[in-house]
């Protein structure tokens, strides 16, 4: 019984050992960057410039604009390999609205509590996850954005240009579900009649960037 004890223990460290490295093996099989890019060159921060960069947003028939606050891209080669900045949501505005009164209400509305609370939560942060390259001057990325200390991961495409000391770019539509960052005010979702005032649970937005190489 006791040699068939010791036997069963062997075979047992050796199954064991198989185990390990076989996971050591696949382990190494895995990329070590998901951006084939990356490692390539110098690191570069670039600083974004605020007068410059803008968030575009439509909702229905409105539209209008968001400042960025702050945010950093950072390169290596040809690979973005981090990029995050925040939103100044407190002063969004709208441009489509030209009676100054009925303007002033909508921009408080979208301020409320009730959609971004912006008494709150003045900002919002987008952070990069990843990226690659989805053709000669563009990029697909991945990352999350935060609204309403919320977080939610997007994924969309921009353009991308990187000239000297300076960086350029600019991204397709990027849809979102509005319900997923806790906004339902008026949503259709939880219309109440049939006569209930609905609007979209689709928030469009279009980021423009421009940034400068940071002083070392």
């Amino acid at each position: 019984m006791k040699q068939i004890s010791e036997d069963n223990k062997r075979k047992s460290w050796h199954i064991i050992t198989l185990v390990f490295g076989a996971i050591l093996l696949l382990s190494g099989s895995f990329p070590a960057d998901k951006n084939p890019e990356a490692g390539k060159g110098q690191e570069q921060v670039f600083v974004i410039d605020e007068t410059q960069s803008r968030i575009f947003w439509r909702v229905d028939a409105h539209n209008g604009i968001i400042p960025l606050c702050e945010g950093e891209l950072v390169m290596q080669g040809n690979a973005l390999i981090d990029a995050q900045f925040r939103v100044c949501m407190d002063s969004l505005r709208n441009l489509d609205i030209d009676y100054h009164l009925m303007k002033s209400v909508f921009e408080n509305t979208i301020k409320s509590k009730e959609i971004f609370h912006t008494e709150r939560f003045p900002y919002a942060y987008f952070k990069l996850c990843c990226s690659e390259k989805s053709g000669n001057d563009s990029l697909l990325l991945a990352g999350d954005l935060v609204i309403k200390d919320i977080e939610n991961c997007i994924r969309f495409n921009t353009f991308f240009q990187q000239t000297g000391d300076s960086i350029q770019a600019n991204t397709d539509t990027i849809n979102i579900d509005r319900t997923n960052w806790g906004i339902f005010a008026m949503t259709k979702k939880y219309r109440t009649s049939e006569s209930s005032y609905l609007v979209s649970d689709t928030i469009q937005f279009q980021i423009k960037l421009s940034g400068k190489l940071k002083d070392l």
